[in-house]
């Protein structure tokens, strides 16, 4: 029996037709996606739900020749306009939100809302669709969409205030993605905002997700408002033999040094409390951005311990029993004599050989610093010469843009300092930590004794002096002669 001309027809368009057109879009979709173009969500909607209900509507009309009237091509033509209008609103948001600048007041249009208002459209077009395909009215289809409304809010009464509460937060709009926010003591980035809950990525790495409806109803802190600037507190206790004034100075000097932390608002140390074994200060810093706030924080508690032990400021143990120790018993024991770490370098070791000249290591000094920190700075006095015993540094310049430029690395038996020590000079480069340094300080007095055991030393420093102020002079002609190169 020969089949009419129109069934040969979409018969033969819907088997070859609509296979050639799902592949079409199949490289469009992957094209865009490689792209990162937003259109591509949309796309893959129309390549994998749309075409197919509308191939199927058609399948059944004009395949299988159903009356317009049956149950399947009403279910069928219903499922394709409702996605065709799901679609269609998915291209408008790519369209118009998918690609907005980050300062654009359409990337400030909260996602939650705009998933809303789509779904609010989509229930209306839905309606839209019911009366028109199935002849009903929209009376009947208002009411059948609120008794479905009514069976739906009681079984689902949790995730609906989830929902409200995240309007209410939407409309109130107490935190944005990207802001640091504390919740029940877990403090973490807002990295998603959607219609059930919050996700906060943590320190760890990790993501904690808090419910909207317990967002809203509890208190928490939005450390990102007004201003993303975090202002964070440290006490520490140092022992009552140690000056207020001086401990306040001290550490003062060291939040001024520690990367990270803002000059404006300016560090403060206040003396906070008088305590049982020791006076609490109050270190209050400030940092740029929360995310900043741990590294900072561990770079000040590193350095105040070699702080603190440089300026002989004790950090007491807390006495929970009297116990009488003599003081001067127990720094003999544990006291570090530089002469000796001296008599260890080869540089050294021949003018501090027993029997030891007092006045010499009276003169000497121990102290270390922490990796990173600046022991001296360029243009700054210096007194003495310091000899690494531990460790090593780098010599840099400030170059005229501000930056710094390496000059030489020193390690373990050299020195720096010699400028102050033979001419009075400030240092001509700045000196920072490469590792935990420890160092001997020989005072000019101290020096000058060592100059008259071995008198080709001071040639050594002189000829070390000159060779890095030449050092400094070159570094600073190469960058001046890269300045004007790019000029």
């Amino acid at each position: 029996m020969k089949l009419p001309v129109d069934l040969m027809i979409w018969s033969v368009g819907i088997v070859i037709g609509l296979p050639i057109l799902l592949v079409i879009l199949t490289e469009i979709v992957a094209k865009l996606r490689r792209a990162s173009n937003p259109l591509f969500g949309a796309l893959r909607l129309l390549q994998t739900l749309v075409i197919p209900a509308i191939a199927v509507y058609f399948f059944l009309r004009k395949v299988v020749q159903l009356p317009a009237d049956h149950t399947a091509v009403l279910v069928t033509e219903t499922m394709a306009w409702v996605l065709g209008l799901f679609a269609a609103l998915n291209v408008v948001n790519d369209v118009v939100f998918g690609a907005a600048k980050p300062e654009s007041w359409r990337a400030r249009v909260p996602l939650l809302f705009r998933d809303l208002t789509r779904l609010i459209l989509v229930v209306i077009g839905a309606a839209i669709v019911y009366s028109e395909v199935w002849g009903k009215s929209l009376e009947g289809a208002v009411t059948a969409l609120g008794v479905t409304s009514i069976v739906l809010g009681l079984a689902l009464q949790e995730p609906l205030g989830n929902i409200v509460s995240g309007l209410m937060l939407l409309f109130e709009r107490p935190i944005n993605l990207g802001d640091w926010v504390t919740v029940d003591s877990t403090t973490g980035k807002v990295v998603e905002i959607n219609w059930r809950s919050v996700h906060i990525q943590t320190g760890t790495d990790g993501i904690r997700v808090v419910p909207n409806s317990e967002l809203y109803k509890k208190s928490f802190n939005n450390l990102s408002r007004p201003t993303h600037v975090r202002t964070e507190v440290i006490e520490i206790g140092f022992s009552y033999d140690a000056p207020p004034n001086t401990v306040k100075s001290v550490m003062l000097n060291l939040l001024r040094e520690v990367p990270g932390v803002l000059a404006d608002p300016p560090p403060v140390v206040r003396t906070q409390n008088y305590a049982d074994c020791s006076i609490t200060y109050r270190l209050t810093f400030s940092v740029h951005h929360t995310a900043e706030l741990s590294i900072t924080r561990d770079e000040i508690m590193t350095r105040l311990w070699y702080v603190a032990r440089r300026n002989n400021l004790e950090i007491p143990f807390p006495i929970s029993s009297q116990v009488v120790i003599d003081k001067r018993d127990q720094d003999a024991a544990t006291a570090i004599r530089p002469v000796e770490l001296l008599a260890s370098l080869v540089t050294f070791k021949h003018m501090v050989e027993p029997p030891i000249d007092e006045q010499l290591e009276a003169g000497l000094r121990y102290c270390s610093y922490s990796a990173r920190e600046t022991v001296v700075r360029e243009a700054g006095r210096i007194e003495g010469l310091h000899v690494i015993v531990r460790g090593s540094a780098i010599l840099t310049i400030l170059a005229s843009d501000g930056s710094s430029r390496e000059v030489a690395r020193i390690a373990r038996g050299e020195f720096f300092g010699e400028g102050s020590v033979l001419s009075g000079q400030p240092s001509e480069v700045t000196v920072i930590a490469e590792s935990d340094l420890e160092l001997v300080v020989i005072n000019p007095d101290a020096m000058f004794r060592l100059l008259g055991k071995r008198p080709t030393l001071s040639r050594e420093l002189g000829d070390l002096m000159d060779g890095r102020k030449r050092a400094a002079q070159a570094a600073r002609r190469l960058q001046q002669s890269e300045k004007s190169s790019h000029q």
